[in-house]
């Protein structure tokens, strides 16, 4: 192939080419779009029949929204109804469980370890009254796990925190007890 004839197949090209995208441009694309139609301003005679025999739904939803009587102003006492459950969730779907505040954890925690307190031993003397509750002695008026010791009774341990009483009864001794504390 020479250069003159590849010159001449490169134009052909070209020009080939150049009446593809004028086709596409004048012909294809205004066949596929859409034929809207020009909003027309409203006419007098169109103004007089009201919004209804106006074409255009512009003018048409405008007329409507000015001839709107004006709402009435809002009550002064308003009260927000009472919603059932949350809208963010999907309908039978359970919200998250609320996080404890940290006074709640801590109740918990000392609520936790007196309800596992065991009254291992009351020694009662002439001078006062003692108890071994877990490892730990404690006298009347003394403090366990944020609980204050009220009572110290022949058979039992009375606690008190926050106007609740607890009362710990004295634990059976045995066999494996005794065993366990050597």
């Amino acid at each position: 192939m020479t250069p003159r004839s590849a010159l001449t197949f490169g134009g052909i090209g070209i020009v080939l080419l150049a009446i593809l995208i004028a086709v596409n441009v004048y012909v294809i694309q205004p066949s596929m779009a859409p034929k809207l139609s020009a909003p027309s301003p409203p006419s007098a005679m169109a103004e007089a029949r009201g919004p209804s025999a106006e074409k255009n739904i512009i003018a048409a939803t405008l007329d409507k929204i000015q001839s709107a009587p004006a709402k009435e102003a809002a009550p002064e006492k308003f009260e927000a109804r009472q919603v059932e459950r949350n809208p963010f969730l999907w309908p039978g779907e359970k919200p998250p469980p609320k996080e404890p505040t940290p006074e709640e954890v801590a109740d918990t925690r000392e609520t936790s370890a007196v309800d596992k307190a065991v009254v291992r031993m009351i020694v009662i003397g002439q001078k006062g009254k003692m108890a071994l509750l877990n490892d730990e002695m404690v006298y009347e008026g003394s403090k366990f796990e944020g609980h204050e010791v009220t009572r110290i009774e022949k058979d039992a341990v009375v606690l008190t925190r926050k106007s609740t009483e607890r009362r710990l009864k004295i634990a059976a001794m045995s066999y494996a007890y005794l065993k366990e504390m050597e």
